[in-house]
């Protein structure tokens, strides 16, 4: 719940965990599969789940919160044994709300049963109100550490898995669709192989974000966005202790392992270029707008023709066939010199557009 910048829309993969001693012997284990729906309401993972048998209640999947949280009202209706006395809790906002040390006996979500999981007890009516139903919990880091997690968005499912799957299964390893990336816990899962605008971050990977994808300051200033974000659009969201102020804007590319995103600026730009443009002058414009790759590498004709072509945008029809032309062919059509295109055009007799600067009049 910090700032967001570009929306990424992905399936991902991450796995969560630990070390086990085996004997070199042991048996393969049978992969087995538990799969638990989900809703995605407003970004976040909305799951049903009983605590020690009662039930069920509304909870969030929240890879960013650790421990798990319990409302206060559900741990009272399910008899848990809470902290005497309680500490400010950290998250999204700037209310105070006070957790109490809990431990969670008995979780069951769908088929996956855990026992004796570390929780904090708070209030969560703040989370309640934005989601249109009663949250009586966050599921977080301390379920799922010990656990091999898939999170599906676009099925709406999360998997829990004996062993962890891999990209051998999709048509290529590491095909744009299917990435790996490494991590590390510290407060927070942190991947690395994520770059923003072709420089390097360090990503927390959060399921409780607002599915945006979100700069901390330090990262805007790293990139170079501090004036960007003074100009951009100011928003608010809410987390555990209450409302929180945002700036939202868009960055030109995310990449996420082999998986590059651009943004909806870019694409869009190539789109309508395209419909008066060859692939060698859109190369050109690009570039000298500054424009780069999830790489960071400047603009090809091949990388926008994989644009195009990943995005269904057809190449730039033949000049008799364009809905558009530009100034110099109007002139040449009409039979006039320039100066008279553009003197039609300012007394809107003759009506045009220029798509961005450098582009065709």
């Amino acid at each position: 719940m910090k700032r967001s910048f570009a929306r990424v829309s992905a399936l991902f993969l991450f796995a969560i965990t630990y070390c086990l001693h085996v004997l070199a012997q042991a048996p393969v284990v049978k992969q087995t599969v538990i799969e638990v729906p989900f809703e995605f309401i407003h970004g976040s993972i909305v799951v049903q789940a009983t605590l020690n048998g009662h039930g069920p209640f509304w909870m969030l999947l929240d890879t960013g919160a650790d421990p798990s949280i319990v409302e206060i009202g559900a741990a009272k209706s399910v008899v848990l044994k809470t902290a005497a006395s309680g500490q400010q809790g950290s998250g999204g906002g700037t209310g105070d709300n006070l957790a109490y040390e809990t431990s969670l006996p008995l979780v069951q979500l769908g088929g996956l049963t855990a026992s004796n999981v570390d929780a904090l007890a708070m209030d969560l009516s703040k989370l309640s109100s934005p989601l249109g139903r009663p949250i009586s919990g966050v599921l977080g880091y301390s379920l799922l550490k010990t656990r091999i997690v898939q999170i599906d968005y676009p099925s709406r499912r999360v998997r829990f898995f004996t062993s962890a799957p891999s990209c051998a299964g999709a048509a290529r390893p590491h095909s744009p669709r299917c990435t790996t990336l490494s991590f590390r816990y510290q407060d927070d899962i942190l991947a690395s192989g994520v770059t923003v605008d072709g420089k390097p971050v360090t990503t927390n990977v959060d399921t409780g974000s607002n599915s945006n994808f979100q700069l901390t300051p330090a990262a805007v200033n790293k990139l170079g966005l501090s004036e960007d974000v003074a100009r951009a659009h100011a928003s608010s969201s809410v987390g555990f202790n209450g409302s929180l102020k945002n700036r939202e804007g868009t960055v030109r590319n995310v990449r996420v392992g082999t998986i590059s995103v651009n943004s909806e600026e870019v694409t869009e730009l190539i789109r309508e270029l395209a419909l008066v443009c060859e692939d060698t002058p859109i190369v050109s414009i690009l570039n000298r707008l500054g424009y780069r790759t999830g790489k960071g590498n400047t603009w090809t004709e091949k990388r926008v023709q994989h644009v195009r072509h990943t995005n269904g945008f057809p190449a730039c029809p033949p000049p008799d066939q364009r809905l558009w032309i530009t100034m110099q062919q109007a002139a040449a059509a009409l039979r006039v010199s320039e100066m008279v295109v553009r003197r039609l055009i300012a007394q809107k007799i003759l009506p045009a557009k220029q798509i961005v600067k450098f582009a065709p009049g």
